[in-house]
């Protein structure tokens, strides 16, 4: 009767152990500001627009915890709203002012680097805090 309550017990906190793994908080590790970091990769394919090195370089992108966002590249600065998926796959960003409210395929490389894909084209991000 031992054994089968130890067994029992020790299969338990088995399937507690098992069943407890954290999910990961996409929106958490989002949060903090982000700078453009494939710049020279972004003006080599052509898709910089207007924008010159040091204009981009400088660009950022700001996700605070109540779910705003401040954005700037060159003088172009934004506000909005932001929205990560559960899984992390993607990143809904609202623009306050501008006619911008798009679902972005988002990808984690690690804690401190992002991708995020618009119209075909891969944008990075480094995280500074």
């Amino acid at each position: 009767m031992n054994y089968l309550k130890s067994s029992l017990l020790l299969l338990a906190l088995a399937l507690f152990v098992a069943c407890s793994g954290d999910s990961i908080n996409y929106a958490e590790k989002l949060e903090g500001k982000w700078e453009l970091s494939n710049v020279s990769a972004i003006l080599k394919a052509g898709y910089g627009g207007n924008y010159d090195f040091e204009a981009l370089n400088a660009g950022y992108l700001k996700f605070n915890a109540n779910g705003s966002y401040e954005s700037k590249i060159d003088q172009l600065e934004n506000k909005g709203q932001w929205e990560v998926a559960q899984d992390g796959s993607y990143l809904q960003l609202k623009a306050d002012s501008l006619p911008f409210d798009d679902k972005l395929k988002l990808r984690f490389e690690n804690e401190r680097s992002i991708f995020i894909y618009n119209n075909g084209k891969e944008y990075q991000f480094k995280k500074l805090n």
